[in-house]
């Protein structure tokens, strides 16, 4: 039996000021009939929190960046708790099974950068990586048809990897974790479903 494809979609942080965040994924996943959602959640509040942290207590990139992982799990961990139906899924067999299920998944994020560690080119452990080149890195090494980047804001002229990074739009390392990607879409969530 042939799976589904993925599309995987990064989920900005910013986003959690929605109190109908669910009913807008429901509807974006919706738009692409036949496919397999993966969510990749932003860290918001959290993140900000330990961007915070690390200018008080000056941790350093490796502590920094660690902690920063656990946010968006724990970003995760609340979208998971707002839409009962997903399913957590730490690697590609998980992934399969949700698949296999129709059920749409969520990534551990934490699971799926120490995977990277094990791997020749793991990210690198600096502020210049977020969750968005988190997202383009699951997206490629799962072999997405698709990364949707959903944010809070409608989307620049061009959304060519590097252009994006220049102007801010994403972090500074999302021009090379993106680089093998099929496609990259961008919708302003804010704007839809109202």
């Amino acid at each position: 039996m042939s799976l589904p494809p993925v599309v995987a979609y990064k989920v900005g942080g910013s986003l959690f000021s929605l109190p109908d965040l669910p009913d807008r994924l429901r509807q974006v996943w919706r738009e692409r009939p036949g496919t397999s959602p993966l969510l990749i959640v932003g860290g918001g509040a959290a993140a900000d929190a330990v961007r915070d942290w690390d200018r008080t207590f000056q941790f350093g990139d490796d502590v920094a960046h660690w902690l920063a992982i656990d946010a968006l799990d724990l970003s995760a961990s609340l979208l998971m708790r707002l839409m009962p139906e997903l399913q957590l899924v730490r690697n590609r067999k998980q992934l399969e099974l949700a698949q296999l299920e129709n059920r749409p998944a969520v990534l551990c994020v934490v699971c799926f950068v120490k995977w990277l560690e094990t791997q020749p080119t793991p990210l690198p452990h600096s502020w210049d990586v977020t969750s968005d080149s988190i997202a383009a890195a699951a997206a490629v090494v799962w072999q997405a048809e698709e990364l949707v980047l959903l944010k809070s804001c409608d989307s620049p002229e061009s959304i060519e990897p590097s252009a994006l990074a220049t102007q801010g739009l994403v972090d500074q390392y999302f021009s090379i974790a993106a680089r093998n990607l099929r496609r990259l879409t961008w919708v302003n969530l804010r704007s839809t479903g109202q």
